[in-house]
């Protein structure tokens, strides 16, 4: 055998090694999903939907959260909706790809056999966090009906310090923070929900559009076959979740996250039920809640993938 012919047959030899190599080492591409540390029933579905690459992070404040937008920071984000639409409306590349917060927001109180907002009148309820959009739809919807309730915003943790000392008979909260107040045996019950009340005065289902899955727009338009076989992958474990009982929802999530247990989080579902909803499907909810929550801030059909 000649050299040359020898030398040819080890560079193919080489090429065909290194290419074996190659794809042995390969690695699925990431999927980097920011998420509130807190968030639970929102971000559940994505722990459910078995899509590989997923890698997720936490976000722990508003103005990070808006950082990691305007960024493109990710592929896939968990939030607020009107964090998404204000987002958007700067130039972030976000479209919103799901909903699935609905019901969030508990009424609750020491006082036994009340309903809310009619057995409150003159009272001031302390809510928090003090920041979020469930303080400032309750805040329009009891201003257009005329009650007499003032609400009282506060930040989370010394709320809660309040509450296990005494200091209030009634708070509004989101979950699971509700839930794990309930549990704890100082005399809390449900009074109604925010979410209620919103369907009252609406004449609609007792749910809201709170928050929801976003898929960064640029990657999105780049893997559109993708995207919405992730979407469709999303809906499915959604059906999946809402159809288990809640202590079998419960196991998809990791224990010890964000200090919820996965005790907790069962109890809690059963208040804020999983529901995953694509964003285009519900435009209509998204808007009219947008138009409360963020007067001013764009949202068209541009805002949903």
């Amino acid at each position: 055998m000649s050299r040359s012919l020898l030398a040819f047959i080890c560079v193919l030899v080489a090429c065909f090694l290194f290419s074996c190599g190659g794809r042995q080492e390969t690695n699925p591409e990431k999927l980097v999903v920011w998420a509130n540390a807190t968030a639970t029933t929102p971000v559940l579905p994505l722990f459910a939907a078995e899509i590989p690459g997923l890698e997720f992070r936490e976000w722990n404040t508003t103005m990070a959260f808006q950082s990691l937008l305007l960024g493109g920071d990710g592929i896939f984000w968990v939030g607020h909706l009107e964090g998404f639409a204000r987002a958007a409306a700067h130039g972030a590349p976000v479209k919103l790809l799901a909903v699935t917060g609905w019901r969030k927001w508990q009424v609750l109180s020491k006082k036994k056999g009340v309903d809310f907002p009619g057995a409150f009148a003159g009272t001031t309820i302390p809510l928090a966090p003090a920041d979020g959009a469930g303080r400032f739809l309750l805040e329009a919807l009891l201003k257009e009906q005329g009650e007499k309730v003032a609400i009282l915003p506060m930040d989370m943790k010394p709320l809660l310090l309040k509450l296990l000392d005494g200091q209030f008979d009634s708070v509004i909260l989101p979950e699971p923070f509700a839930t794990m107040l309930v549990e704890k045996n100082i005399g809390f019950q449900r009074a109604g929900s925010i979410e209620e009340y919103y369907g009252h005065c609406r004449n609609c289902a007792p749910e809201v559009p709170w928050a929801g899955i976003a898929v960064n727009a640029e990657w999105a338009e780049q893997h559109k076959v993708e995207t919405e076989e992730i979407l469709e992958k999303l809906v499915s474990a959604g059906e999946r979740l809402s159809g288990m009982s809640p202590e079998d929802a419960a196991g998809y999530w990791p224990e010890g996250k964000a200090g919820v247990k996965r005790g907790e989080l069962a109890a809690s579902l059963a208040r804020d039920p999983v529901q995953v909803v694509p964003a285009r499907d519900v435009l209509g909810k998204i808007q009219e809640f947008l138009t409360i929550v963020a007067p001013g801030v764009p949202c068209g059909d541009d805002l949903v993938w």
